[in-house]
């Protein structure tokens, strides 16, 4: 028995370092990938966020919670800063938030 496993990368930006905008910008992020690809939250194994260091308020795992991914390994972690680098496709007075998710 063959079992895929199959990746997929979004990103957002976020309007402030809020619990809320940080729930809200997440939950926007997950439902544009869900609905882009056809996936089923039951059968992704794991998302991995990433944020810019200045994005700390709120976990964004909690949102991915809430839209029912209950049974899902989540991490949530900061970007490298790295000196002189630009923030991709992010506004330099904003924040960004990226995700990874597995599934098969």
């Amino acid at each position: 028995m063959t079992i895929a496993c199959r990746g997929v990368r979004g990103a957002i930006t976020c309007t402030s370092n809020t619990r809320e905008a940080i729930i809200e910008a997440t939950t926007t992020l997950l439902q544009a990938v869900i609905t882009a690809n056809g996936i089923v939250p039951a059968d992704v194994a794991s998302i991995w966020f990433t944020t810019t260091t200045d994005l700390y308020a709120e976990f964004p795992a909690v949102a991915a919670r809430k839209i029912g991914f209950t049974d899902t390994a989540l991490m949530n972690a900061h970007e490298m800063t790295v000196p002189g680098a630009l923030l991709m496709g992010m506004d330099m007075r904003g924040v960004g938030e990226r995700s990874i998710k597995f599934w098969g």
